[in-house]
């Protein structure tokens, strides 16, 4: 360390208590800038207070600055090193120890449809989609999605791989849904969702074009209107155990799965009104009853950084999934992701004290404590191999130049040939 204002606090000590460093004595300063302030007439009328004498005033304080040397460096790295690497282990380990099951089933079902489908049409008990449907077009099957009188459901199985113990997480996965566009951040309109009355101007100009719907010649309200609400994933999710007899049903639970801030502040208790309830209009799912208690909606609602994301659309509590069991998953498959060529997952997940299975956290500590571990070892080789002594002017630039130019001429004036 270098300590900064001692000889300021030697030389007061050796002037007197009351002096000033350079200047003699503070009285004598004081009556000489007071005799001189009353010969120019600058004292007269008012009362000069002497300000109290203080170190901090004067910048007399002692200063403390880290000087790093060698071995302060390496010591540095090292103990980077001991405390990242342990950690990233950590988090690694823990987020190895999370279950989880990913099931992509848009094609899947698509394919479960698509059989089913052509089944219907040979045997013409389904005449109500054409007869000119190419299942394999993806116009096609935006159009069979879209159709509501078509049946949507699809079943998929797994064997768990291991023991999910609860509380056990459903979660969906949408790819390629740009959440972050500026366009779908911007339509929504945060004063309706708090129950405030909102005039039709301001939710054209906030939520168009999904503002206000035209019902029996009649202009009404959407409410929550706004793309994000509009989009709405709909598809439902019903788990059995052994079997779709209903006898193995797994209850999922929709109930403390939203931000707590979001139910208290963000939606108010206010009924939703004509979403998503003209067909022709529809984006995603009908959603009925306060807003404020439908929780995968506000879920949907918070907005997603990237084109890939997991949403949580509920929980099992109280009971755990053994391993070698075969669950099955009944799909309502209605959300439209033909139309935009993205993907979906059906996600089953245990947790942890640190959170999921995502490993960027024991990665990124993992790396810094590897760094920190390996330049610890460069200096300290580098130290021992080739050291050099702690604050040679030799080797600054302007020294150095002069050491060449010196040694330079040294040789030449050895290579010159005497006379």
């Amino acid at each position: 360390m270098v300590r900064g204002g001692r000889s300021l606090r030697k030389q007061e000590n050796e002037e007197g208590e009351d002096s000033v460093p350079g200047l003699g004595s503070r009285k004598g300063c004081l009556a000489d800038t007071v005799a001189v302030g009353e010969a120019f007439g600058l004292n007269s009328g008012r009362s000069r207070k002497r300000r109290k004498y203080s170190r901090l005033r004067q910048q007399e304080i002692g200063a403390a600055t880290l000087f790093l040397t060698v071995k302060r460096v390496i010591l540095i790295f090292f103990a980077f090193s001991i405390v990242f690497i342990p950690l990233g282990v950590i988090f690694l380990a823990s987020a190895s120890s999370v279950v989880e099951v990913v099931i992509q089933y848009d094609d899947k079902c698509w394919d479960q449809w698509s059989i089913n489908l052509s089944a219907s049409l040979n045997s013409s008990s389904l005449t109500s989609l054409p007869p000119s449907w190419n299942f394999s077009r993806s116009a096609d099957r935006e159009n069979y999605i879209r159709d509501t009188t078509t049946p949507k459901t699809c079943n998929l199985s797994v064997v768990l791989p291991h023991t999910m113990k609860s509380p056990i997480f459903v979660y969906y996965e949408v790819s390629r849904f740009y959440q972050n566009h500026a366009l779908y951040v911007r339509s929504v309109s945060t004063v309706q969702l708090l129950g405030r009355n909102v005039t039709d101007a301001d939710l054209m100009d906030t939520c168009s074009p999904q503002a206000l719907v035209n019902i029996s010649g009649r202009t009404e309200a959407i409410r929550p209107c706004g793309l994000i609400a509009w989009s709405n994933f709909n598809d439902t999710y019903t788990l059995h155990v052994n079997g779709t007899n209903g006898t193995g049903i797994v209850e999922v639970s929709d109930r403390g799965i939203a931000w707590k801030a979001d139910k208290a502040d963000r939606f108010a208790s206010v009924e939703a009104v004509n979403l998503n309830t003209v067909a022709e209009r529809r984006g995603g799912g009908e959603v009925m009853g306060l807003i404020n208690q439908n929780e995968r909606l506000m879920n949907w609602m918070r907005i997603a950084p990237g084109r890939r994301f997991r949403k949580l659309w509920g929980r099992i509590d109280g009971r755990d999934l053994s391993k070698g069991s075969n669950l099955t998953i009944q799909i309502e498959n209605q959300f439209n992701t033909f139309a935009f060529g993205g993907e979906k997952k059906f996600i089953l997940s245990t947790a942890t004290w640190l959170g999921g299975a995502s490993t960027v956290v024991g990665i990124a500590y993992l790396t810094v404590g590897c760094l920190s571990l390996f330049f610890a070892l460069f200096f300290f080789v580098a130290n021992w191999k080739w050291p050099r002594p702690l604050g040679d002017p030799s080797y600054l630039s302007w020294n150095r130049r002069s050491l060449l130019s010196s040694q330079t001429s040294s040789y030449i004036l050895e290579s010159t040939p005497s006379l």
